[in-house]
């Protein structure tokens, strides 16, 4: 920090300067302020100026005699109509005041005129303006003093007009004498009056000091008593500025507005000389320690978080109001001497603080000087002080209570003041005392951390309270270890229990889980992958077991199996039956086989027979191609051209996947550009990859110049206006600095002509080049340019305006066309060329590719979109073309009667390609090797046509073989030699034909019944694998002893839950994790009830907290018995005494401070010295002495009576 930024007071300089620079900065001995340059008939000043009146005159009335004088206006209001319009200023008119009436000039026996000798104070104002002018003043004056406590409204009397010394023209005028006044009315409706205060008038005390800084001039004494004579006064200024020329004394020039001493009077006290020899200011402690020896390092001020009882006794404090901890502390160090700063925001109790120092200091025999800015703070205390009865102690030198009269009123009622009544009781200390110490000990207790927890009884009993209130009851539940608990450790159990809880809520009820009993301690994400497949491989053969014993126990007529264990018993139930003959039961009961013997065995024999001569060709067909319709596939070889080979059935294949893909792509290009027709052709998907490269190659550019229609015919126009903005902006750059400004707008083609014309010696002699040349010098930067260089300059220059005229007569076309780059001969021409450039690139694609780039923001991911179309038509271009020449001459009419490949409808292609590839699948599907030929794969086709011809005639005996064999019968795929042996087994056990036709599927059942077996057992055992995995066995899963005794419902559900709650798992285990932790941490009992719902999650942390503090409790109370014998009843009444003493005590302290007060109060009987002079002074009727002068000369006496003064 430099010298002039750092404070005086922290410079090395000698007290005595410090002290005088710092009371400079008091001083405005400037222009501005008003007591040296008051404005004169000002319309904007708050001031008011009396004309026409005599200042010794308006000095005896106003102040000797007290008369109240009121105003009047100098001239008529104007018309209502002249004042439409008008301003408040406008209508404060100071217009030279009207002629004096004849009545006015009678004069008195002392020769002065009537209507200088009436109360009544002209103006030069309209009645308007001066109305309004002194409700300014009023409201102003009345709001200043409210808030200061100062009254600043002085009718001036008299004026100096000087002359400011450093510019003659200035002359000011000063007030010479001050009246303090006021402004009074008794209703909004009456006249203003001005009356004077009842305090000492003033010099210009500002004006004195500037006149003997400035000019050596020194003013006559003032002396405001009864026998001032202002014109005296007035004569002895005019005398003391004689010598200066052209300075006047206006004696009857008169102002009532706002003057401030404040600054000046405080500059006046800090004078070191006024103050008595032996301690004047520079003497003083607190000064010096202020301003240049510093503060004497002392013991710290007590903390305000300690407890004040044990350091200040009921004995040491004499608080007259209440007054909390931090009050306390402030009055305790300020009684012990300390020097501090008080300082809070409103309603801090300040004032209470400032109240309780008083009279602390009154009852210490101490005075007091209590100055506030703000009134309303003065007002607050003394009320305060008023209220305790220790008021009378106070003097109030603010507002309008600084008057002599009133001080010496208020001096004189205190002294007549009777003895105080009532006497501090000598009892009341020790009983407070001892309450208070009995409350403190109650608290102490209160707030004795207890063990590892840390808790206070009273922060437990918080708690609990909290807990009830919150509606929680006590609970039976017992937490292991908790009053060994820290507070991280119960704050980590409270974490851990809503860990728990969070998880419960997730995962629903424990004891509901579909997990519920699997103890894994981690899943991994490929845990659970791994876990999956497993079981739905499980869920899918437990399944297929149920289903398979319910279906075998159906058939034999048994009872189903209910665990996995009872499947042994349908195996050998179904064992008994299984060399039955395996046809359904109609075929076993039905009539045919009494009726048609030879018939049936005549049908076995032609079936045999039609099994040898399929045999002979099946080696040219697939097995299903007896079966397989082949009509459709004849009819779609037929449409084929001869030549058709065997590629083209492959690209068929491949067109079946590519154009799909090709037709996507093209769709999510369109989407991208934002068009709403998807192209169907080659040649139109090839457009729109052009459009997209093209957008995606768009310059940065404005979203209007895209979207301008300009372009669609005014491609070249937009390109000339670009290039004559490259054109200005080359010559721009050339003629930088070469020309001025105004050659732009000059017509310098006659002048070039005339200098080009003009080479020879007599060029001078013409008029025109002399003219030219004139022209040239004003034009260019270097007059001395050569002849040949300024005919080039101008060249160019014409080209750059010529450039210019055609870019402003391009405006309205260059705003439509470039947008936000259009900025006329400001224009940057390289985004105007590129995007000129690249509307030229889109010659044959419309105006498509520009609308698209100015309606879309991300052009990069067309542009990208668009690329991947185009790899997709590399690769399928060739396919397309290839099946257009497989198809040959029937290709225009198969796909959309045109002219080439790129014109043809890709979705006919497609479906085309797509019954090409269906009819290949086809050909490979019945034929055992499909020929390379189109004409040798037709004829396998036609032959294969024949053998099913064949198969129908076999057809033809269905309905006997059907009646014979039932379901058995399978036409010509019969099985001729079983179904020879079941005609044997019938002939030879004819008695078991009826049990049979009960049970149709004998062997099938006994193999299943064998199956089923086997299956039950190796699901039981992939049941026990995957438990072990899980951690679990057959007890923690389906509470049995063995995974053979497990119901196969039961584990049907139990799979399809881990199946559905797959993410569940993971949830479990976390859950298992954090209850397991919350057991070993002492809160098993909790973790038991949230897991059985009896304890709610949402009053999990309720529950816990209320065993906890309970469990606390007990302990502490089992400690410290007197917790558990608290009563809070007599607490309170305990409470109610100390509040009661409490109170006594502060109504004890307002009597001491009084009896203290009144000790000081002199005799009223003495005569001399100090107390004599006051006496005298109360006597007296008129001619007081001023207030400072009474205080220097009978302070003592005054002090005694009031030892506290309050002061603005």
């Amino acid at each position: 920090m430099s010298d002039i930024e750092k404070s005086v007071f922290q410079s090395d300089l000698p007290l005595k300067e410090k002290l005088e620079r710092a009371r400079m900065e008091l001083l405005d001995l400037s222009a501005r302020n008003r007591l040296l340059n008051v404005p004169r008939f000002s319309k904007s000043a708050k001031t008011i100026d009396i004309v026409d009146e005599k200042s010794s005159e308006i000095y005896r009335l106003l102040v000797n005699a007290g008369k109240a004088f009121t105003f009047l206006a100098g001239k008529p209001d104007r018309p209502k109509a002249a004042q439409e319009g008008t301003s408040a200023d406008e209508e404060i008119d100071y217009s030279p005041i009207s002629l004096a009436q004849p009545e006015d000039d009678q004069v008195d026996d002392r020769g002065i005129s009537a209507r200088h000798s009436d109360t009544k104070l002209q103006t030069r104002m309209t009645p308007t303006g001066l109305q309004r002018r002194l409700l300014d003043l009023y409201h102003d004056a009345r709001t200043l003093e409210e808030e200061q406590g100062v009254n600043i409204l002085f009718l001036a009397l008299g004026m100096l007009k000087w002359i400011d010394p450093n510019n003659k023209e200035n002359i000011r005028q000063a007030p010479l004498i001050l009246v303090p006044v006021r402004l009074e009315r008794g209703t909004a409706g009456e006249k203003f009056r001005l009356r004077a205060r009842p305090e000492d008038q003033s010099a210009n005390l500002s004006l004195e000091l500037y006149l003997d800084r400035m000019h050596k001039l020194a003013m006559p004494s003032f002396d405001a008593g009864d026998d001032f004579d202002a014109s005296k006064y007035l004569d002895a200024v005019a005398d003391a500025v004689s010598t200066k020329e052209g300075w006047e004394v206006l004696r009857d020039d008169m102002l009532l507005g706002f003057f401030s001493f404040a600054k000046f009077l405080m500059y006046r006290d800090l004078d070191p000389e006024i103050w008595p020899e032996g301690s004047k200011i520079i003497e003083q402690p607190k000064i010096r320690s202020l301003l240049s020896d510093g503060f004497e390092a002392r013991e710290p001020l007590m903390s305000e978080d300690i407890a004040i009882d044990p350091h200040i006794s009921p004995a040491e404090m004499l608080h007259i109001v209440d007054s909390d901890s931090s009050q306390t502390l402030a009055i305790h160090d300020v009684r012990r001497g300390r020097d501090l700063v008080i300082q809070g925001p409103p309603g801090t109790g300040k004032s209470q603080t400032i109240a309780n120092v008083i009279a602390s200091a009154v009852a210490d025999g101490k005075t007091v000087l209590f100055v506030a800015e703000k009134m309303a703070a003065l007002e607050v205390v003394k009320r305060r002080l008023d209220n305790a009865g220790v008021g009378d102690a106070c003097l109030e030198l603010h507002s309008n209570k600084a008057n002599k009269r009133m001080m010496l009123e208020e001096l004189r009622r205190t002294w007549q003041l009777g003895s105080p009544r009532g006497q501090f009781p000598s009892a009341l200390t020790e009983q407070l005392l001892q309450a208070r110490d009995k409350l403190n000990a109650h608290a102490e207790r209160m707030h004795v951390p207890f063990g590892a927890s840390g808790l206070t009884p009273y922060q437990v009993f918080g708690q609990l309270t909290r807990l009830r209130q919150s509606g929680q009851k006590p609970v039976d539940i017992e937490l292991e270890g908790a009053t060994d608990w820290t507070d991280e450790g119960v704050s980590s159990r409270r974490k851990l229990l809503d860990e728990v809880s969070q998880r419960i809520n997730e995962i629903g009820l424990p004891i509901h889980h579909p997990w519920r009993g699997v103890g894994l301690d981690v899943v991994l994400p490929t845990t659970v992958e791994r876990l999956v497949p497993r079981i739905a491989s499980l869920l899918e053969q437990a399944k297929a077991v149920q289903a398979k014993l319910i279906d075998i126990a159906a058939r034999i007529e048994g009872d189903a199996p209910r665990i996995l264990s009872d499947s042994g018993d349908l195996e050998d139930r179904a064992e008994l039956l299984a060399s039955a003959p395996d046809l359904p039961a109609e075929a076993l009961v039905s009539p045919a086989w009494d009726d048609s013997p030879k018939e049936i065995s005549s049908l076995l024999w032609t079936g045999s027979d039609f099994a040898r001569r399929f045999e002979e060709v099946s080696r040219h067909l697939a097995a299903t191609a007896i079966d397989t319709p082949i009509e459709d596939l004849e009819i779609e070889l037929a449409r084929l051209p001869a030549e058709f080979s065997k590629d083209g059935f492959v690209r068929a294949h491949q067109l079946t996947v590519l154009l799909p893909r090709l037709r996507d792509e093209a769709e999510r290009l369109n989407q991208e550009l934002g068009s709403t027709v998807v192209p169907d052709t080659l040649a139109g998907i090839l457009r729109l990859i052009a459009t997209g490269e093209r957008v995606a190659a768009a310059p940065d550019a404005s979203p209007e110049a895209f979207a301008a229609t300009v372009w669609d015919s005014g491609l070249e126009q937009a390109a000339d206006l670009a290039e004559s903005v490259a054109t200005l902006e080359a010559v721009q750059a050339e003629l930088k600095g070469k020309v001025v400004d105004a050659a732009w707008n000059t017509d310098v083609v006659a002048t070039r002509q005339a200098l080009a014309t003009h080479t020879g010696l007599l060029k001078a002699l013409s008029r025109d080049y002399r003219r030219a040349k004139a022209l040239v010098r004003s034009l260019l930067v270097d007059a001395n340019t050569p002849s040949t260089e300024t005919v080039r300059l101008l060249d160019v220059l014409m080209k750059g305006q010529a450039a210019a005229a055609r870019v402003r007569d391009g405006d309205a076309f260059g705003r439509s066309a470039f947008g936000a780059d259009w900025r006329r001969e400001k224009s940057s021409s390289a985004p105007l060329l590129a995007l000129v450039e690249w509307m030229r690139t889109l010659r044959g694609l419309g105006s498509e590719p520009r609308l698209i780039a100015g309606r879309i923001a991300e052009r990069t991911e067309a542009g990208a979109r668009a690329l991947r179309v185009r790899k997709v038509i590399d690769i399928g271009r060739p396919m397309i073309e290839g099946f257009w020449n497989d198809l040959g001459h029937l290709a225009p009419s198969m796909l959309g009667d045109v002219a080439s490949a790129e014109r043809a409808s890709l979705q006919l292609m497609e479906e085309k390609a797509r019954s090409v590839a269906q009819a290949d699948e086809a050909s490979q599907g019945v034929l055992a090797g499909v020929p390379d030929q189109l004409s040798d794969r037709l004829e396998l086709v036609r032959r294969l046509g024949a053998l099913q011809n064949l198969a129908r005639e076999i057809d033809a005996a269905e309905g006997l073989g059907i009646s014979a064999f039932g379901s058995s019968w399978r036409g010509r795929g019969s099985n001729w030699a079983a179904l020879t042996q079941a005609e044997l087994w019938l002939k030879n056990n004819s008695a078991l034909r009826h049990l049979a036709a009960r049970l149709p599927d004998r062997a099938e059942i006994a193999k299943s019944a064998r199956a089923t077996r086997e299956a039950t057992q190796a699901a039981a055992l992939q049941l026990k694998a995957l438990a072990e995995d899980l951690k679990a066995d057959a007890s923690s899963l389906f509470a049995v002893d063995d995974f053979s005794e497990v119901s196969i419902a039961e584990l049907i559900a139990r799979l399809e839950g881990w199946l559905a709650h797959q993410e569940q798992l993971s949830k479990w285990v976390a859950y298992e994790e954090r209850s397991e932790s919350a057991r070993k941490a002492g809160l098993g009992q909790l973790i038991d009830g949230l897991a059985n719902g009896q304890v709610p999650t949402a009053s999990a942390r309720s529950v816990f907290d209320m065993a906890y503090y309970e469990k606390i409790l007990t302990a502490m109370a089992t400690k410290e018995p007197e917790l558990g014998r608290f009563d809070g009843e007599l607490h309170s009444r305990a409470v109610r005494d100390f509040a009661d003493l409490d109170r006594q005590r502060i109504r004890a302290s307002a009597i001491e401070v009084v009896t203290a007060h009144h000790r000081k109060i002199p005799a009223r009987d003495g005569g001399a010295g100090p107390v004599g002079l006051l006496r005298s002074e109360m006597a007296r009727r008129r001619g007081h002495m001023p207030i400072r002068q009474l205080m220097l000369r009978a302070g003592p006496a005054v002090q005694a009576l009031k030892p506290v003064f309050m002061m603005s």
